[in-house]
Order: C-alpha cells, then structure tokens, then sequence
C-alpha cells in the first residue's frame, strides 16, 4: 500500500491515475481505526476490515469527484459489500461501511477555503458536506443491503484563515446511519 501512495505525482490536479490517492484514503480511514488500537487488515479484495471485540466491520472506500458518480459509487460500494462480506467471520457478525472522500465534489477547483477564522472554515466545509448529504438516497441504499451501517462522508482540504492569520489542514466528516428504529 505504502508503494500504492508514493507512485502517483506531487499534485493531485497532475495526477492521471488516482490509485495513489485512493489508498491515501483508504489508509487514512483506517487509521482512525488503527488509533483505537483495533486489528485491522487491509490485505483482502475488501479496502478494510477492522475486528471488533463482538463484530467485524467491513468497510469500502470511494472518492467521488461529481454529483453525477455520487450515487453510482455508493452503490458500485454496497454491491462489493454485498458480495464480500460473509454473514459471520470467527462466530462474529459481519457489518459494512461505505465511507466516501467528497472533498473533490465540494471543492471542484481543489483549491483552498478562505475563511475568517478556524471557526468559520469549519462552518464553510460542514455546509458543503451536508449540503452532499442532502443528495444521497440513504434510505434506498440502506434497503437494499441490510447489514450496511453508516455511509461515512469525508473532506480533506488545506484552509487558510485571516484570524489568526494562518495556514492548516481540515479534515471534516459526516455520519449517515441507518435509521434502527424501522
């Protein structure tokens, strides 16, 4: 994986094959997991799958670049879900994740976010993420693949501010879960 990253080229916008950034990704969704000091193995046709004490969750990784791919890539995931999840692996259940870099769909010109301060940066890029929440059809995707938990939108994007004047790095995230009460 670590060969994966380091073969695409400096600048995402020269890049003509995104493997490289896609296992950058899949690497950073992982490492939540891995900060957590949960087993994860990233070895298998599925992106990740992390052990946990009573289940095993699988999870698929998409970066989607236009509203037009939005709902095609969930899907393309849930369908790998679907075919590479087993019901139970070591006596424990198996459930999925779709998580999706949306980052390129917000900000289509991979520039920077201006912003006032820290506060209103976060405020800029929680708006874009929920306004792309908005868009996606959870509820169809959800139906047709019962064990799938949450679909876990992402942003990753540098951010400069004027107070204090200063340069830093916005991960952002929203959570899609399943409604359990249905």
């Amino acid at each position: 994986k670590l060969k994966l990253i380091n073969s695409g080229r400096d600048f995402a916008a020269f890049d003509t094959n995104s493997t490289s950034r896609d296992t950058q990704f899949e690497l950073r969704i992982a490492s939540y997991f891995c900060s957590k000091n949960l087993v994860i193995d990233v070895s298998t046709e599925t992106d990740i799958i992390v052990e946990f004490e009573k289940f095993f969750l699988y999870i698929e990784c998409k970066r989607i670049h236009s509203e037009k791919k939005l709902m095609r890539k969930i899907y393309e995931a849930s369908d790998q879900l679907k075919s590479r999840m087993p019901k139970k692996r070591g006596g424990k259940p198996c459930y999925g994740l779709i998580a999706i870099d949306v980052t390129a769909l917000a900000f289509p010109h991979q520039g920077l976010v201006f912003g006032i301060t820290p506060e209103h940066n976060r405020k800029i890029i929680q708006e874009k993420i929920i306004d792309i929440a908005n868009k996606i059809n959870s509820d169809n995707v959800m139906t047709q693949n019962p064990r799938l938990l949450a679909i876990w939108e992402n942003i990753h994007i540098p951010a400069t501010r004027m107070q204090p004047p200063g340069c830093e790095t916005r991960f952002s995230y929203n959570m899609i879960f399943r409604d359990f009460e249905r």
